[in-house]
């Protein structure tokens, strides 16, 4: 793609998603926003973990299955929406 050459030249790509599915497939390092901040920036399975997703979104998630990638589908809502 586009943005995987521009990277393989030597230059930073920023993008910004709200699809954490794509994120994990895509992007070799994350920064997650929670309540005006970086709640966690790095490597992509230390930004994901289960601890920062639920923190930041609440949900609880199912592991992901025994394959090569990180991939994460919530589960349910931890608090009940008032």
């Amino acid at each position: 793609t586009l943005l995987s050459e521009h990277c393989e030249a030597g230059h930073a790509a920023i993008v910004v998603l709200h699809d954490l599915n794509l994120a994990a497939h895509y992007c070799q390092r994350l920064q997650l926003l929670y309540e005006g901040g970086t709640l966690a920036d790095g490597e992509v399975e230390t930004v994901l973990s289960e601890e920062n997703l639920m923190r930041a979104y609440e949900i609880a998630i199912n592991p992901p299955a025994e394959t090569a990638s990180l991939f994460s589908l919530p589960w349910r809502r931890l608090h009940k929406e008032e």
